[in-house]
């Protein structure tokens, strides 16, 4: 579509002289009401400046396409306005102009892969409709705090700039939207962690009633320290975790992984709200034993040690962690001693792998408690009444007409003491 809803006037030559004539046609108009066309020469305009202010000419930006916007290099045009514009590795240099933010209809930015320097302008914030912006492997010096503004924001990639931004606290590629909220609002709150992360405050700071609270009070310090970064860890679940870690045989280096004390960047861990909320140390060569720490981890929804050299048995602290919904344990074939009965404290949990161990005696009857199981794999073991398939499921397996394989029917039997019956059937949930 063209930019203007009429025969086009001669084209100014220079992107000064475009604004200037946008200007002119705007004033000519009530600006209340502005026409369709004008908002896309306005945006036509703030093209030309971000072209010239990044080292192309508005003979580049045109790319032989006269005045049809909608055919211009990378840009992106619905309904009369400039809705996307990618400029990926075109050899785009300078800084971006903070001009920028006069494309109040734009949803993606992208210009990555340019030797663009200098700070994100802040006006960039002001674009509320934006959804992904893109400046990975540019040469950046900071983020504005202005986009924790971006609430529909989805994708922010800032892979691959300048050491400011690669220390950020988290991963610098996030396509998770709470992701990329977490991390903005962060970034709206973060001058004021320096201070309190002083340890000791210093200068007059170390006098204020708010030092002298939060030094009082362990626990408002954590509550502090959790609200203003998304990404901080209670010190009561990293120094729990490292005794795990510690007790099962890992090497301190290999768990941190270069990132010290920034717990939501260890090997495997996930932290939400201050609290480590999801372990994943499958195959990484535990082989020792879990100790009765991991109970402290009170939060943790998902615990998966699958496919280690564990020995020693499960212990009975196992039953504090009744946020659980995934225990994963298999294939740990040194792991004995007996299922312990708290293990039906884990009233939320809905998968349960204890396959492939040396587990002995009898699953315990509090098993019965756990009414959101969907799943139980316990074979390979010498429990006397584990289920004798592969795997048991609430529905039982899909490609069966047989309703009696299934998980309730293994729980009643469990309850009421008789053998469940045996079959060969891989079920699923």
């Amino acid at each position: 579509m063209s930019f203007f809803d009429c025969a086009p006037p001669p084209w100014p030559t220079a992107s000064s002289r475009l604004a200037a004539y946008y200007s002119s046609v705007l004033s000519m108009r009530n600006p209340y009401r502005p026409r369709p066309a004008e908002f896309l020469w306005r945006d036509c305009a703030v093209l030309a400046v971000m072209c010239e202010t990044l080292g192309k000419s508005l003979e580049w930006l045109m790319d032989g396409q006269g005045n049809d916007a909608s055919k211009w290099r990378g840009v992106n045009v619905r309904a009369g306005r400039v809705v996307g514009v990618c400029w990926k590795g075109q050899g785009l240099t300078g800084v971006i102009p903070p001009e920028v933010g006069e494309l109040t209809a734009l949803t993606y930015l992208s210009l990555g892969g340019n030797d663009i320097g200098g700070a994100i302008p802040p006006e960039v914030g002001t674009i509320t409709t934006l959804t992904a912006l893109r400046f990975e492997n540019c040469n950046l010096s900071s983020i504005p705090s202005t986009l924790s503004n971006l609430k529909a924001l989805r994708v922010l990639n800032l892979e691959g700039n300048r050491r400011e931004l690669v220390d950020a606290p988290t991963p610098l590629y996030l396509q998770h939207p709470k992701e990329v909220q977490q991390y903005l609002g962060f970034m709206h709150r973060s001058s004021v962690l320096p201070f309190l992360k002083e340890d000791p405050p210093v200068g007059k700071l170390a006098d204020h009633p708010l030092f002298k609270f939060l030094a009082a009070d362990v626990d408002a310090t954590e509550h502090m320290f959790s609200f203003l970064d998304p990404l901080h860890c209670s010190s009561r679940d990293r120094i729990s975790l490292l005794r795990c870690w510690n007790s099962l045989g890992g090497a301190e280096d290999d768990l941190r992984h270069g990132f010290g004390d920034d717990v939501a960047r260890w090997k495997g861990v996930v932290v939400e709200d201050g609290r480590v909320v999801r372990i994943n140390w499958s195959k990484m060569g535990l082989d020792k034993v879990i100790p009765p720490a991991i109970g402290a981890l009170d939060e943790l929804r998902s615990l998966n040690l699958l496919e280690n050299s564990i020995c020693g048995g499960i212990p009975s602290e196992i039953g504090n962690l009744t946020r659980l919904e995934h225990l994963f344990l298999g294939d740990n074939p040194l792991v004995d001693g007996e299922l312990p009965s708290s293990i039906g404290k884990l009233v939320n949990l809905e998968r349960l792998h204890l396959h492939n161990m040396s587990l002995k005696g009898q699953v315990p009857k509090s098993l019965c408690n756990l009414v959101k199981l969907e799943e139980l794999k316990a074979c390979g073991n010498e429990l006397t009444n584990a289920p004798p398939s592969l795997m048991v499921g609430r529905h039982g397996y899909r490609k069966t007409s047989r309703s009696d394989n299934c998980l309730p029917l293994y729980l009643a039997c469990l309850r009421a003491g008789v053998p469940y019956p045996s079959t060969s059937l891989h079920l699923y949930a």
